[in-house]
């Protein structure tokens, strides 16, 4: 017979990772099971050999879960057959070791045991991992059939079997075992599934060059639904109807005389006693028996159960690209090795590309606006580097030069020995949305401006009015002289009431001029404690004496941030003075500089984009602010002061100021208990700087 040829395996099967594979099924140095002994018997019968091992290699040695014509439990690694037979995907096959020079000076085969013939078949599972092997030992050398090794596999397929059933009981165990409240009914429930898959084990049935079932196993019998009396001599497509375009049992015309080779597993339909039709997975062996007649043996399974998953799992499929089509939602791949990205239907739609669409990196890089491109780039840099990235609005062109806004998610995906292989995203085109909010952004715009508009006309009518009063009186009193004699005190008065009042209106243009202005002041980079602490020297001077100001700076708030100097010293000054007024010239004013990382739901919350952010903390001891108080703060013209005593638009002011340098302010208080204004300014990567 022709001897097997190794296949090495896939990379993938690193001892490290096979020996890890191995211990998660907690099968190492456990006791005898009956399962695995009489596999081990049997393999011994079909070869009639004294011994056989169902044998599991761990780091440095071969253990034996089960064996016949061995008293010890497990050998050396580098002295065992299976060490070898594991390094391969087909059976390893030795008729004479003394002859094999791989195995010649072995203890094994040198010492009491004297081995001279050895077959084992490797336990490859799902993974591809190879776990230990099946295999059957003689002292004397032998040529094994090729229906021996075909049955030796299948009992090698029907132990690893065994092996996952047993890992799934396993971790039906421990959940019986964490959860104490159902412990006697998942013990019930345990027992219950012992004896069905024990019902429900792989069934064995073998059928003559005729088409009749010559043998019929007690699991088939269950699984069929016809005792061994009833169903012995029968069709074999009774159970197993013809499928013409499969060769075997239950096949083509029922003919096996071309079925030479073992065939693969695959899926079929059976038929039970009852009419009833269910899915089974099905091994063909054909080999010849002492008269030189044609048998064919078939291994089957019942699947049926794990067939319905499969067509759920493609309902499920459908439903989810409906639901994808309906939401705007699209995929995306990225395939690192080829630099080629994949696009999902929604996504091509999205871009007005053809289906199916598949595009080089930088092409698709170009389908991005240009001034979006460079977030994209230093996005996926970030990703294939391993660092967690926020979800992205991306600016998008289009055939008819349209622009589409598109939110995207990705993450990166390694392969086996964890390197970057792959980065898939999730795409949804937020055009509409994006839209939306520009509009409504504009009708608040809109809404603000009238707002100051009659804010401005209240502000200036009030002081208009002593001005133009007070004129007109000034004016007939020097139009009657020299008539009657001037009160120079009350002329003087009313000449120092009018120009108060001009000053009042001078100032509110101003700060309306501020308020409104077009151009920023130059926006430069900042050592950020070191301008803090300047800011707050000049803003001591502005405090009465009974007002203590303390600093505070957290050791990792170092760094740069983009601002300008000045405003930064106008929104501290105007917190300052507010401060003062609600403690009324005596308390406590805390400034606290920290660095703040802002995650997506807390950067939407502030109208930020996430990152790194200085956050300066201005907290006074007054008397604090009430809840629709602060609901208002940040209107123009909103004040809580005494007519006079405030324009109302210095927090305004502030928020427009924090605005333009891409930050925020924010205000807490309490009645009673003070407020905190908090400002939020980006940091600059040392780099940047």
């Amino acid at each position: 017979m022709n001897m097997d040829v190794a296949k090495p395996l896939t990379a993938r099967n690193s001892d490290e990772l096979r020996v890890a594979a191995l211990q998660s099924y907690a099968i190492l140095d456990t006791a005898p099971e009956p399962a695995f002994d009489r596999i081990a018997r049997m393999a011994a019968a079909i070869f009639g050999v004294p011994t056989a091992m169902l044998s599991l290699v761990d780091t440095d040695r071969q253990w034996f879960k089960a064996s016949c014509g061995v008293n010890e439990r497990q050998t050396a690694r580098d002295i065992s057959f299976c060490h070898h037979a594991i390094q391969r995907t087909t059976p390893l096959i030795v008729t004479d070791a003394t002859e094999d020079p791989r195995f010649a000076s072995s203890p094994l085969v040198t010492g009491p045991m004297g081995v001279r013939f050895y077959c084992g078949v490797p336990l490859i599972n799902g993974e591809g991992f190879a776990l230990g092997s099946l295999c059957v030992v003689d002292s004397k050398p032998r040529t094994p059939t090729q229906e021996q090794v075909d049955l030796l596999r299948e009992l090698a397929a029907q132990a690893l079997h065994e092996m996952e059933v047993r890992t799934a009981l396993g971790s039906l165990y421990n959940a019986v075992d964490r959860s104490s409240q159902v412990e006697r009914a998942l013990r019930d429930h345990t027992r219950h599934l012992e004896a069905l898959l024990e019902a429900t084990s792989t069934a064995v049935i073998t059928a003559n060059a005729d088409n009749e079932i010559t043998s019929w196993s007690a699991a088939a019998s269950a699984m069929f639904g016809y005792s061994a009396d009833e169903i012995l001599g029968k069709p074999i497509d009774t159970v197993l109807p013809h499928q013409k375009s499969r060769p075997g049992l239950g096949g083509g015309e029922g003919k096996f005389a071309d079925l030479s080779e073992p065939i693969d597993l695959y899926v079929r339909r059976a038929l039970h006693k009852s009419g009833r039709e269910f899915w089974v997975e099905q091994a063909l062996a054909v080999w010849a028996d002492e008269a030189g007649s044609l048998v064919v043996g078939a291994i089957l399974r019942d699947v049926t159960e794990r067939k319905r998953a499969e067509q759920q799992l493609l309902r499920s499929e459908a439903h989810l690209a409906a639901a994808q089509r309906f939401a705007g939602l699209g995929g995306w791949e990225w395939d690192l090795s080829t630099g080629m990205i994949k696009l999902s239907a929604q996504m091509c739609e999205a871009h007005q590309l053809p289906l199916g669409s598949e595009w080089p990196a930088e092409d698709f890089r170009n389908l991005v606006y240009p001034e979006d491109r460079r977030l994209w780039q230093n996005t996926m840099d970030n990703i294939i580097a391993g660092e967690p990235v926020p979800e992205m609005t991306l600016r998008a062109g289009t055939d008819d030069g349209s622009i589409r806004y598109i939110r995207t998610i990705a993450r990166l995906v390694r392969d086996e020995s964890g390197a970057p292989s792959r980065v898939v995203g999730i795409a949804q085109d937020v055009t509409e949305q994006v839209e939306h909010d520009v509009t409504e952004r504009q009708r608040e715009k809109l809404s603000a401006l009238g707002h100051l508009a009659g804010g401005v006309a209240h502000e200036l009518n009030n002081l208009l009015l002593p001005i133009i009063s007070l004129a007109e009186q000034i004016g007939e009193d020097v139009a009657a002289l020299p008539e009657r004699e001037l009160d120079v005190d009350e002329a003087t008065e009313n000449i120092k009431v009018v120009l108060d009042c001009g000053r009042q209106a001078r100032d509110i243009v101003q700060k309306i001029l501020l308020f409104a202005r077009k151009e920023s002041p130059t926006i430069a980079l900042a050592d950020m404690p070191t301008t803090l602490r300047d800011s707050l020297g000049f803003i001591r001077k502005l405090l009465p004496h009974t007002i203590t100001l303390e600093e505070s700076f957290e050791p990792d708030a170092t760094g740069y941030a983009r601002l300008n100097r000045g405003e930064l010293i106008e929104v501290l000054a105007n917190l300052a003075v507010n401060a003062a007024h609600a403690m009324e010239d005596r308390g406590t004013l805390r400034v606290l500089l920290s660095k703040a990382e802002l995650d997506n739901r807390a950067a939407i919350m502030n109208g930020l984009e996430p990152g790194t952010y200085f956050q300066i903390a201005v907290t006074d001891s007054g008397c604090g602010m009430d809840e629709t108080t602060l609901e208002h703060i940040f209107e123009p013209f909103f004040t809580t002061k005494q007519v006079g005593k405030g324009t109302g638009l210095g927090l305004s002011v502030a928020h427009g100021i924090l605005r333009a340098w891409r930050g925020a302010i924010t205000a807490s208080s309490k009645l009673g208990e003070g407020t905190t204004f908090t400002l939020l300014i980006p940091a600059v990567e040392a780099a940047a700087a």
